[in-house]
């Protein structure tokens, strides 16, 4: 018998619960199929940046702007799988079109490669940064690219 992780549990439940709610609304409430021309993905205006020097213990801030029409569902994976929504370690808000993911007490089991995934009925954007810790002496790193 295979378990399933709480969190992806959780993902899956609310994709279901999504996906039911849909199936009962009016189809007027629905948006209109995508196409070429009217193409509302989402849009990532300041995408997420390396950050090379994070030091052991500290706190850091992965932030990036995603915008769209139609609000998207933002994700959080690091190294292709899906950060715990419900955690010590991890914290993560969508509020506006900023994505924001806090990472509590860094250390080298949370280093390597962070996506923000942002997805609407139009399509999937995903961008991406490298963690990496070094041993310069922070206390608190937020980053948030320029365009």
């Amino acid at each position: 018998m295979t378990y399933l992780k709480l969190d992806t549990f959780c993902y899956l439940l609310i994709l279901y619960f999504v996906a039911k709610s849909s199936d009962t609304l009016d189809s007027r409430e629905h948006p209109p199929p995508p196409s070429v021309v009217d193409n509302d993905m989402p849009v990532f205006t300041r995408p997420l940046c390396d950050i090379p020097g994070a030091t052991r213990g500290e706190t850091v801030v992965l932030v990036c702007k995603v915008v769209a029409r139609l609000q998207p569902m933002v994700l959080w994976y690091r190294n292709s799988q899906l950060v715990p929504v419900f955690s010590q370690r991890y914290e993560q808000s969508y509020d506006g079109d900023v994505a924001q993911l806090t990472i509590h007490s860094v250390s080298y089991d949370v280093v390597g490669v962070y996506e923000c995934s942002a997805r609407n009925a139009y399509g999937k954007v995903t961008s991406a940064c490298r963690l990496q810790l070094t041993g310069r002496l922070n206390e608190f790193v937020c980053v948030l690219c320029e365009p």
